[in-house]
């Protein structure tokens, strides 16, 4: 069973569910999720390289629909035993990738967690948009 399919199922139909990000006038809204223990380790990389990653897949999905990021929104869970240190590394992958988008971070939320969860939401700027 495709668990990603059959969730998105579950609401009412509309012209937005299913493709990387949902086009609202000339906007495109986007987001992912980038879960330690599901898509990284922290022994596989620093927290700038996680910080950095899980800025680029979700400005992924904005570009492969013809847009232009100009927004973030991060809800980061962090771990309590995160040091002031390790939670600069990791704003500071997330900027970097910011950065190199010309992306203003706007806000989000910051909640404790048992382990690293980062979401980013990317809203870009979009005249054509290219549909799957």
């Amino acid at each position: 069973m495709d668990k990603e399919n059959f969730f998105i199922g579950q609401f009412p139909k509309n012209p937005f569910n299913g493709d990387d990000g949902a086009v609202i006038g000339e906007w495109v809204y986007s987001q992912d999720a980038f879960f330690e223990g599901v898509h990284f380790k922290r022994e596989w990389m620093s927290l700038e390289e996680i910080g950095y990653k899980a800025m680029m897949v979700n400005i992924s999905d904005a570009i492969v629909m013809n847009a232009v990021p100009k927004y973030a929104l991060i809800t980061a869970a962090l771990p309590s035993s995160m040091s002031p240190e390790e939670m600069k590394g990791l704003a500071k992958g997330l900027a970097k990738g910011a950065k190199k988008y010309g992306i203003t971070i706007v806000g989000g939320d910051t909640i404790s967690n048992v382990k690293l969860d980062l979401s980013v939401t990317i809203v870009s700027h979009v005249t054509t948009p290219i549909y799957r």
